[in-house]
């Protein structure tokens, strides 16, 4: 992991494996509104079977997973 501490805006992030690399970035901003939080997670996988079963994965259980556990939490505290 080769990461680059921003502070007081977040993080940025290479981590290296085997695998594949990923690219991640973690910032934070002030607004009149609060905190916009961006969030960007890029993963370049080595293998043509593991790309094949990553897509099945994260297309079909992972995103659909952090849609109801996390984005639907935050949607309906905004919407208090």
């Amino acid at each position: 992991m080769d990461a680059e501490l921003r502070p007081p805006e977040g993080f940025a992030s290479v981590n290296t494996s085997p695998l594949g690399v990923e690219h991640e970035v973690f910032m934070m901003e002030e607004v009149p509104e609060g905190t916009r939080i961006r969030y960007s997670n890029e993963v370049e996988i080595k293998s043509p079977l593991f790309r094949m079963l990553g897509g099945i994965l994260l297309g079909k259980v992972a995103l659909k997973y952090w849609e109801r556990a996390v984005i639907g939490k935050l949607r309906q505290m905004l919407e208090k």
